[in-house]
């Protein structure tokens, strides 16, 4: 797993993780230490990727999907540097990925390997509107027994 980290210059950095590694059986918002996570990357252009680490893909039920999105939002009121807000009303999905079924997997893609990475390129600018505020976004489908074990961090691509 490490050669595709290594082959695009990523640097793990824990100030840029969206997700704990951990299970997650429900849609939700990724979270660090129990709180949701928000990563504040400036006002302007950020290229970057996630870097998408999984440990257990649940699919026995043949119909479960998981979708992880790289969402991107506008600072809500009060937001600093340190302690980011997201404006609700202004959220865009900047790249997403789906894991699961090959029968509810978009464009019949095979069943997902029960580990792995995959990295996720991904921009804050969409239709000239830059998002400064990052976060996951995790969206679980059908009928789930144990779920998905994910972390997920992010890494500046060298642009």
């Amino acid at each position: 797993m490490a050669n595709d980290t290594n082959r695009y210059g990523f640097t793990y950095d824990s100030n840029l993780v969206l997700k704990d590694p951990g299970l997650i059986a429900a849609s939700a918002a990724g979270q660090v230490n129990g709180k949701n996570q928000l990563i504040d990357v400036g006002d302007g252009v950020y290229w970057g990727a996630a870097v998408i680490d999984w440990t257990a893909c649940e699919v026995d039920s043949s119909n479960e999907l998981y979708t992880v999105s790289v969402q991107g939002a506008l600072r809500g009121t009060g937001s600093t540097r340190d302690v980011p807000v997201l404006d609700t009303s202004h959220i865009e999905n900047l790249a997403m990925a789906d894991f699961g079924h090959t029968s509810v997997r978009k464009g019949a893609a095979e069943t997902s390997p029960s580990s792995g990475r995959m990295i996720l390129p991904f921009r804050n600018v969409v239709a000239d509107t830059t998002y400064q505020i990052l976060r996951a976004y995790i969206t679980v489908a059908g009928t789930i027994a144990t779920g998905f074990n994910v972390g997920i961090w992010i890494g500046k691509l060298p642009i």
